[in-house]
């Protein structure tokens, strides 16, 4: 059994489910998470990194991992990729689905929060993924090395959300049980989104999150990718 609830962020790579993860984390009731930054080329400060907690793939590995945070705290995280995982997993698992191992608390402790994979966001984060230098040259140098094997436009296939989807509705799923976020909305300050958002993860809303919401995209370049 799970010690936390958790919300993991479900979604195609490029699509901002990391500073969606963030902000959640800045919200009452949630174990606030702290961004990891890197330096561009030219040095400035590069994209926002890891503003996600990546967690394991099995409740024990999950539970040794999470042990020093208070179990009152909900957690905004993703599911790691198979190469970062500690314990057990499936090869092609990531943050685009979830582990089979953990699904028997989907709906419980469990509740993924899915990023909606519609063509305004997919077609902007494709091109983000694939042309972005505002980012350090270590990254600059793992992002041609994964479009050259081809992983990148693997990572971005949409198709195990749509089959993670399609599960949820199987096994009735549906309401409380997770959440379908237009993250554009979201980001272009629409209130039902977020008052939706804040529903599902039953927390208070910011009076600020306009503003909270504002600096987290300046700081991924938002506005030159999405708007």
């Amino acid at each position: 059994m799970l010690t936390h609830k958790l919300y993991p962020i479900t979604y195609v790579g490029g699509t901002l489910g990391s500073s969606l993860g963030f902000f959640i984390s800045l919200h009452e009731g949630f174990y606030p998470l702290m961004p990891d930054f890197e330096i561009t080329t030219n040095g400035t400060v590069g994209r926002q990194l890891e503003g996600i907690l990546n967690i394991n793939h099995t409740f024990e590995y999950i539970n040794k991992q999470l042990v020093d945070i208070p179990q009152s705290k909900k957690v905004s995280c993703r599911f790691n990729g198979f190469k970062r995982v500690e314990g057990p997993c499936v090869r092609l698992d990531d943050h685009r689905v979830i582990p089979e191992a953990v699904w028997s608390e989907v709906g419980n402790k469990i509740k993924p929060i899915i990023i909606e994979p519609n063509n305004n966001v997919l077609l902007p984060a494709q091109n983000r993924m694939k042309t972005s230098n505002n980012i350090c040259e270590r990254l600059i140098n793992e992002r041609d090395d994964k479009i050259k094997r081809n992983v990148l436009h693997k990572k971005q296939s949409p198709k195990p959300i749509y089959d993670l989807i399609e599960k949820l509705r199987i096994n009735h799923m549906q309401g409380k049980h997770y959440l379908l976020l237009d993250i554009i909305k979201l980001y272009k300050f629409d209130e039902f989104e977020y008052y939706k958002l804040c529903d599902f993860v039953q927390t208070s809303p910011r009076a600020d999150w306009q503003q909270g919401l504002e600096s987290i995209k300046r700081l991924v370049d938002y506005d030159t990718w999405f708007k």
